[in-house]
């Protein structure tokens, strides 16, 4: 009993020990790495921001857990790394870190050894770490190995991560076509090429869903209803969504046919069964019928009781007031809708929505920045034309700092009078039409993220959620 009391002791200092160690000074940052080279371990800086949602849920969601604790004890010596105060600002522009959460590993040698970006499941997060720390999946030896006609589950994934990290993305579902049609059907259901579907098979348009969706039972009986379902419900809600909140961007497509194929799918994957996905149906049905109009919110605002309060949040945070002279009353229910659920609302969401609902008595709409509706190249040329800088604001329609910005910042007088006489302004969807390669360009990796650009080339850039006067502030550094 003695034994087994002092082992459990042992086990919880060890997990006890684990700690984000906090780097404010360079003092501190060379002390951690002269400690790695005494452990044999390597040095994890985990670069995040105050502002940054998703670096809160990685300390939540994935550094919380014991599992994850005991590996990162193991093989690194931990560092967290605030890339706007102190030290951090130095050690993010020595590693070229422009978006949080970052992580970035380095050798006793603080040479970079990998890194990888953004937020990341307990599962990816340790699924990362290992395919970097295993030498038999280096870059090099992954390309060896399926050239030497390999084809485990395991080595097909690494495989497409070369492939798209290399930018071969066609090469990639070539790759991926051919190794899914040799499979067996036992081998195409199982939980070792579900990977097929959950990482790369991201639209229900795509052909590979039709299979799915022909062989559902069986896929379920396999990996459980329960994970098939959340999968087909990713790749449906997203996209409804959308619709329901009027946003009909699909360009390569007819809207209503986009939207027809949506609801055949809901209907085919039984989606359509479930009470929140109905009430989506219903309001994207209003979108389409009044146009964005006070019959459609009116029916929205009837079918919010039956939604989930994720997806009332996404419908909120797209209710910003809106400018146009007759928007009145479109206003008038929006509020009310925003009044009545703010409350449902997880605390981080509230602190989203709080504003904007403050935003319809505080701001006068009518002197804000002058964004214009025009595309990129558009704008470069009027930017030239007119001698002015080019300000983009890069966005997603999931982005809640962007739609505070655009409700509570972009609006107001003091920045519009500062911005319009120097800027030709615009707003890039980061996910849609051009936006996506324009995004690219500019290496976007964070939302949302302003970026001042002359004749086509970056003089800097602004990342997150701003005051008026952080905005002014940081735009005069940048072309003063």
């Amino acid at each position: 009993m003695k034994r087994i009391l002092t082992l459990l002791v042992l086990q919880l200092h060890v997990v006890g020990l684990f700690a984000q160690r906090e780097i404010i000074s360079e003092k501190e940052f060379l002390a951690a790495v002269s400690e790695a080279g005494q452990q044999n371990k390597l040095i994890f800086l985990d670069f995040y921001a105050d502002w940054c949602v998703p670096c809160k849920l990685m300390d939540k969601e994935v550094f919380s857990l014991d599992d994850i604790k005991n590996l990162m004890n193991q093989k690194f010596v931990f560092l967290k790394v605030n890339a706007e105060k102190n030290y951090g600002v130095e050690l993010a522009k020595q590693y070229a870190v422009r978006s949080y959460p970052t992580f970035v590993v380095l050798q006793q040698d603080r040479k970079e050894a990998f890194r990888f970006i953004g937020k990341k499941s307990p599962t990816e997060f340790k699924e990362l770490i290992a395919k970097h720390l295993d030498t038999s999946r280096s870059d090099v030896s992954v390309a060896s190995r399926y050239a030497a006609g390999e084809r485990s589950p395991q080595l097909m994934q690494d495989y497409l991560v070369l492939l798209r990290k290399e930018g071969k993305d066609r090469e990639a579902e070539l790759a991926l076509h051919e190794y899914f049609n040799a499979l067996s059907e036992e081998e195409k259901h199982s939980a070792d090429n579900w990977f097929v579907f959950s990482q790369y098979t991201p639209k229900f348009t795509h052909p590979r869903i039709k299979y799915l969706l022909q062989h559902q039972v069986s896929f379920e009986r396999t990996l459980g209803k329960e994970k098939v379902q959340s999968y087909l419900m990713r790749l449906g809600r997203v996209e409804l969504l959308a619709f329901a909140n009027g946003n009909k961007a699909n360009k390569a497509l007819n809207h209503e046919q986009h939207y027809a194929f949506l609801k055949q799918y809901l209907v085919d994957s039984k989606l359509i069964e479930q009470k929140n996905i109905e009430a989506l149906v219903k309001i994207a049905d209003a979108r389409f019928k009044f146009d964005n109009k006070e019959q459609a919110l009116l029916v929205a605002e009837e079918e919010f009781a039956n939604l989930t309060a994720s997806d009332k949040f996404i419908l909120m945070a797209n209710m910003f007031a809106r400018k146009e002279a007759d928007a009145e009353s479109i206003n008038a229910v929006q509020k009310r809708i925003l009044r009545q659920n703010i409350k449902e609302l997880s605390e981080d969401n509230q602190k989203i929505i709080r504003p904007m609902l403050d935003a319809y008595e505080k701001f006068e709409f009518k002197n804000g920045v002058q964004f214009e509706n025009l595309d990129y190249q558009q704008t470069l040329l009027k930017a030239s034309k007119d001698n002015k800088l080019v300000f983009i604001d890069f966005y997603t329609d999931w982005c809640g700092p962007c739609k505070v910005m655009s409700a509570e910042v972009f609006p107001t007088q003091v920045v519009g009078e500062f911005m319009n006489p120097k800027f030709v302004s615009v707003k890039i969807n980061a996910e849609k039409g051009e936006g996506v390669q324009i995004s690219k360009k500019y290496k976007i990796n964070a939302y949302p993220t302003k970026v001042v650009d002359a004749s086509g080339k970056e003089l800097g850039r602004i990342v997150g959620y701003k005051t008026p006067r952080e905005l002014i502030e940081d735009l005069s550094r940048i072309i003063k």
